[in-house]
């Protein structure tokens, strides 16, 4: 993951929230902003929870894996509690990375379908899936 695309996901969702996620403080609008950031961070960029919590202290924001696990823990409630937090998740996505937007909105899909339509989103994304594979093996 490079340190660019993290600078900007930090900057959308200081921006979005109206804080500064790498302030010593607990309000509630900052752990909240911090929660959705380590959520991005390890869902769609599969860092590892010790880089997530060193890009914090390279910021200057004592962090460490635990913290970051409780962050991301918390990114439920939040999302319960806050109704902005998944709008702004698809917008900060949509602007700083196409395929981890593709990947919220397909989690997000499943996640509120029932068994039923579950298994049916699954096919229909394993086919095209297949599809494209086989568009890139093709010859143009």
């Amino acid at each position: 993951m490079r340190i660019t695309t993290l600078n900007k996901l930090a900057k959308r969702i200081n921006e979005e929230f109206g804080v500064n996620i790498f302030k010593n403080t607990r309000k509630r609008e900052v752990v909240d902003a911090r929660s959705v950031f380590c959520y991005i961070a390890r869902d769609k960029y599969s860092m590892s929870l010790e880089a997530i919590a060193e890009y914090f202290r390279r910021n200057g924001k004592p962090y460490d894996h635990s913290t970051a696990v409780h962050a991301i823990n918390m990114f439920e409630v939040v999302r319960k509690f806050n109704p902005r937090a998944e709008n702004i998740i698809n917008d900060i996505l949509k602007d700083t990375d196409q395929d981890a937007h593709a990947k919220f909105l397909i989690d997000e899909i499943i996640e509120k379908a029932d068994d039923h339509d579950k298994t049916r989103i699954v096919k229909i994304l394993n086919q095209v899936y297949i599809n494209t594979l086989e568009k890139q093996r093709s010859p143009v």
